[in-house]
């Protein structure tokens, strides 16, 4: 891939995931209300506002825009500068780009989390998709700069594998856009790159 097709790649993935974020914002609340909201396909009113997830999926971008690779560093500075406290933060990434912010280091505050276990939650996973789609000519490269990408934030190994997963499927998604492949081929190579474990 030349340097603009990437480019390119990683900012359609951005926008399906930005669009996917303020579209299932809009879903929050009572289960049965919006269970209800989904049968009758009603589209959502204003305002469409995007949460956590988009704002650090852009912070991604801009590292791979800065880089042309995950700097841990810079992408850690980044998510405790543009943090702000009306996006939906998790109580432990809250903590953590808190933690940075004071001047603590991002590796110490992530992997301390869940007592000494590090986050395995969704978040990571959830701001891996431009990641996928920008190395998506190198599937090897797409599960390491992913895992670097979780680890600032998600140390715990199946939080790594959730946004090496979601990565994956979002590179191979690039590569078959011009055709539907079949589902179970589909996962299959995605658990071919995820590390053993509950999420693979």
């Amino acid at each position: 891939m030349t340097p603009e097709e990437r480019v390119e790649a990683m900012l359609l993935s951005l926008d399906g995931l930005s669009v996917g974020d303020c579209l299932g914002e809009r879903f929050f609340g009572e289960t049965e209300a919006a269970v209800e909201r989904i049968r009758s396909r009603e589209i959502p009113g204003p305002v469409w506002r995007y949460t956590d997830d988009t704002e650090m999926a852009l912070n991604v971008v801009e590292t791979l825009l800065a880089h042309e690779r995950i700097d841990q560093d810079d992408l850690a500075r980044r998510f405790a500068t543009r943090f702000t406290f009306d996006r939906g933060y998790g109580r432990s990434t809250y903590e953590i780009l808190s933690g940075i912010r004071e001047g603590h280091s991002w590796r110490w505050l992530s992997q301390s989390a869940f007592r000494g276990r590090g986050s395995f939650g969704n978040g990571s996973a959830m701001r891996a998709g431009p990641i996928g789609a920008y190395y998506s000519d190198d599937l090897g490269r797409v599960a390491r700069e992913a895992a670097l990408s979780a680890e600032v934030t998600h140390a715990h190994e199946e939080g790594i594998a959730g946004a090496t997963a979601v990565a994956v499927a979002a590179a191979l998604a690039w590569r078959c856009r011009e055709a539907s492949p079949e589902p179970r081929e589909f996962l299959q190579q995605v658990c071919e790159l995820v590390p053993p474990g509950y999420t693979r």
